[in-house]
């Protein structure tokens, strides 16, 4: 089912970014700060904002929304509070659907102990990849996906070496789901010392060898698109 709101606990970078590239895929979108300058700092950016503390019973919640359209974000920057509060929402509300980051291994270890329904890397939270999801139909689908846990979607580095049927191309050149069925979330460019670069930024990037491409798709099509650029054949 389709969420039609989401709520984000924390008022920090990556909260804000979220918000900002998903507002127009909900009815309406929430912040929660834990003190007054974020809460005032937020509502003169113009996001919906409310004011929330550890100990909250979210009785907020429960009066504003229908639980079974709500979709939670946990983005504090602390990973104690944000486990934290993981737990207590769950415990409040043990249907509605948690989506918690992490910042290392051992946080999303703990997140999923404390009942989030998806934990993601605050890498694939940068605001150029949510852009990117949101902009394209085929990833907005392949992202609900990965939200609601209904696929077996993965993540790839892949190294590029000369050769490749690639080198050469640019990243806007490339029709890579219709040729491949994948998707390319960035790029390291060893040239510029190894700088991370988001494809919604990155589209002119020349691929060269010695690139890592970092790419979202089935394991079938993620193998199938090595050998493709490999130049070898089913």
């Amino acid at each position: 089912m389709m969420k039609n709101h989401a709520i984000i606990f924390g008022y920090n970078e990556y909260a804000r970014q979220i918000a900002h590239n998903v507002k127009d895929q909900f009815r309406s979108v929430r912040l929660y700060a834990q003190n007054e300058s974020d809460l005032r700092s937020g509502q003169e950016r113009g996001y919906e904002m409310a004011r929330f503390d550890l100990g909250d019973e979210w009785d907020d919640i429960t009066r504003d929304y229908d639980l079974e359209e709500l979709l939670i974000f946990c983005a504090l920057e602390d990973d104690a509070e944000n486990v934290f509060v993981t737990i207590s929402l769950r415990a409040a509300f043990s249907n509605v659907t948690i989506v918690s980051l992490a910042k290392n291994q051992e946080s999303a270890n703990k997140l999923k102990i404390a009942g989030a329904n998806k934990v993601m890397p605050i890498l694939q939270t940068t605001a150029n990849v949510i852009t990117e999801i949101l902009e394209k139909p085929i990833v907005t689908e392949l992202m609900h996906d990965i939200l609601y846990e209904r696929s077996k979607l993965e993540i790839a580095q892949i190294h590029i070496e000369e050769g490749f049927a690639i080198v050469g191309n640019r990243l806007h050149d490339v029709s890579w789901h219709e040729e491949y069925g994948v998707i390319i979330l960035a790029v390291v460019d060893r040239e510029l010392d190894t700088s991370f670069i988001f494809t919604s930024k990155g589209h002119n990037h020349k691929i060269d060898p010695d690139d890592l491409l970092v790419v979202i798709g089935y394991e079938h099509d993620i193998e199938a698109f090595k050998k493709a650029i490999r130049g070898e054949h089913e």
